[in-house]
């Protein structure tokens, strides 16, 4: 009886000693609730100084007011704050010198619902074939900020300067200077940029579109694909990048344990304000996912095009971007994520003087040029068939249809590939393919209905340039 009643004591001695755990080793505010981003280890160093200009590396404080604030209350209190965040986008964007080579101009479009919208076109002068287009929808929690501010005109230009064509929509808000609209005018005004875009590719110079936009303009990315596939009009999106995009509406509740609300609670962003702006858009517990894309389901998902999803490792909006990620993956949809360590919400666009080259990498090298890979690859058959249409080759003249094609991958949709040269296993005789994307293709096979001639041995490659230059 002495031994079970030990046991038993020392059963409850354990179980008390193992119920209270330690936290000190986890990350942010999980480990240290009185953690900011001036003494998170994680933070780079340069964000942080750059940020403590404003006071932006301590804790954000709460808001003035709850979600059971009237709507007239929430409108004016994030309408106070837009002015407050342009200033602070301002200061930070105000020395840098004006990209070159750009064509910028506006177009006013009628949206769907009788109003005006204000489209800003930044393009490469003088472009002279189709290249990709990005239609980019700006943050702000659907609810501030405004397309022509500072910090997004130098994005489109950025992006505009890589070769691309940019259209920034300048969409109705719920609060600010265009507000007061909740959802769904700000949605249906990026549709309707999306329309417009779509229906003026040739005018635009424009071969594939990509919908691309961060925070409030991941959310409203992420939307308006949905939104396009329920109209039966997603063929006209190719491509979309959403970066910490705002999408789960769990800020006063996390019914799905996004650990990053809690992890990074303060840092840039305070959850409580987040929730505020969310009740205002449309209402407490929606869970529309129009409005709110993390609670798409799979059969919202299925067939939608390839996407990249962008986070950054102290934002509080972390873990709602990398789980819708892993919805699209377990609906079949090509899809990445990126984790951008060492930055706040947003931070890999915004601290174009503290991190250039994290702001280049997003930007354009590590993210938007996969999705326009994985486009060319994925259409390969469509660009072959387009080509045929008006190319129709004699049976003798390999080297002509790779040419050819080369020269019209170059000089209708901006792709380069490289002609290769080696012999026909066939008839050893002298034989012609084109290299895209590390793949040959036999274009003359498809052209003349015969068998693919593989190449033995391929000796040489061009590129279109040498080729022109040496044969012509």
């Amino acid at each position: 009886m002495k031994k079970i009643s030990f046991l038993i004591s020392l059963f409850f001695i354990l179980s008390c000693s193992t119920s209270v755990k330690d936290t000190s080793s986890l990350p942010g505010r999980l480990g240290d609730s009185e953690m900011s981003l001036k003494n998170d280890p994680r933070a780079i160093p340069a964000v942080t100084k750059v940020m403590s200009q404003y006071g932006l590396d301590e804790l954000a404080p709460d808001p003035p007011l709850s979600m059971e604030a009237t709507q007239k209350e929430k409108v004016d209190y994030m309408t106070s704050l837009e002015p407050v965040y342009e200033e602070i986008f301002k200061s930070w964007y105000s020395d840098l010198e004006e990209v070159k080579g750009l064509e910028r101009y506006t177009k006013v479009i009628d949206g769907v619902d009788g109003n005006k919208i204000t489209l800003y076109i930044h393009k490469p002068k003088n472009l002279e074939s189709s290249v990709p287009g990005i239609l980019h929808i700006h943050g702000g929690g659907m609810s501030i900020m405004k397309a022509r501010n500072a910090n997004y005109k130098r994005w489109r230009d950025d992006l505009a300067a890589t070769g691309l064509v940019v259209v920034g929509v300048e969409f109705r808000n719920v609060a600010g200077e265009l507000g007061s609209h909740p959802f769904p005018a700000g949605l249906n005004d990026c549709s309707s940029a999306l329309q417009w875009m779509f229906d003026n590719k040739e005018k635009l110079g424009v071969s594939k579109i990509i919908v691309s936009g961060e925070s409030g303009g991941g959310n409203l990315t992420l939307a308006t694909t949905l939104k396009a596939k329920k109209d039966e009009k997603l063929f006209q999106i190719d491509g979309v990048y959403a970066q910490c995009p705002y999408i789960s509406n769990e800020y006063h509740q996390s019914i799905n344990n996004l650990t990053s609300l809690k992890e990074n609670d303060g840092y840039f962003l305070n959850v409580k304000d987040m929730a505020v702006m969310a009740t205002a858009y449309d209402g407490v517990d929606s869970t529309n996912p129009l409005a709110w894309p993390l609670f798409a389901t799979s059969e919202d998902l299925t067939g939608l095009p390839p996407h990249v999803i962008s986070v950054n490792e102290l934002d509080p909006l972390r873990d709602e971007g990398l789980l819708y990620y892993k919805k699209l993956l377990s609906s079949g949809v090509d899809a990445s994520s990126i984790t951008i360590n060492g930055t706040v919400h947003a931070g890999d666009m915004i601290f174009i003087n503290a991190t250039p080259k994290i702001y280049r990498s997003s930007l354009m090298i590590l993210i938007i040029l996969q999705i326009v890979y994985n486009i060319v690859m994925m259409n390969k058959e469509e660009l072959i068939e387009d080509f045929l249409k008006t190319f129709k080759p004699k049976e003798e003249q390999s080297w002509k249809s790779s040419y050819f094609f080369t020269h019209y991958l170059k000089n209708n949709h901006n792709i380069d590939a490289q002609l290769v040269e080696g012999m026909s296993r066939i008839n050893k005789i002298d034989y012609w393919m084109v290299c895209l994307n590390n793949e040959n293709i036999d274009i003359h096979a498809y052209a003349v209905n015969i068998e693919p001639d593989f190449i033995d041995k391929p000796d040489m490659l061009w590129s279109l340039e040498q080729f022109e230059k040496d044969n012509f």
